[in-house]
């Protein structure tokens, strides 16, 4: 048993990767990799898929709907500005998908935007990906959205940050993401990668 901010979690096996420190927060590397290479090859071999060969899906909007705090209160409106703006996304509320799904879904995706929380994780199990990471406040160079960064393009993907210039609201720890502010970014995105190598 783990004794967890928000309850107790139980878990059947545990495998620790203690950090260090220096300017990112992350271990070497390599353990983050052979970590990612084993989880995801027992993942693929389980549900019959080709490792590397993972069929193709929508991009995903990772939701914290359900989630005790960090929610964006509107994120219904964000999600339907980036169907405009990328056409079907599948909305993922990970709380309803086992892990082995977890790590499919965001190996078929091509692009994962999500808001910070624990989700994000999921990055270190993709390679090759477009990754937004939704986060709170005025532009800060440490944080936990600089470390999802991170650990993504240490996996192997393309990642970025998008930042709402709001704080949290009165009384909560939820915040908004100004809706047209980020289907602007999102789009200039788009054209951006467009010109990009994969």
């Amino acid at each position: 048993m783990i004794e967890c901010t928000n309850g107790t979690l139980q878990i059947d096996e545990l495998f620790y990767v203690p950090t260090v420190n220096g300017t990112n927060n992350h271990p070497d590397p390599s353990i983050y990799l052979a970590i990612r290479d084993r989880i995801v090859a027992s993942v693929f071999s389980r549900l019959s898929i080709p490792l590397g060969n993972p069929p193709p899906g929508n991009p995903v909007f990772i939701s914290r709907a359900d989630a005790p705090d960090e929610q964006i209160s509107n994120e219904a409106a964000l999600l339907e500005a980036t169907r405009d703006v990328l056409g079907p996304v599948d909305r993922l509320t990970l709380s309803e998908l086992s892990l082995p799904q977890q790590i499919l879904k965001f190996n078929t995706a091509p692009v994962i935007i999500g808001p910070v929380g624990q989700g994000l994780t999921n990055l270190l199990f993709t390679t090759g990906k477009l990754a937004v990471i939704l986060d709170r406040g005025p532009f800060k160079h440490a944080g936990w959205g600089a470390n999802f960064r991170d650990l993504a393009i240490l996996a192997g993907n393309r990642a970025l940050r998008f930042h709402s210039g709001t704080e949290y609201q009165e009384g909560k720890r939820h915040y908004s993401f100004p809706v047209e502010h980020y289907r602007s970014e999102l789009k200039r995105l788009v054209q951006c990668a467009a010109c990009l190598p994969a």
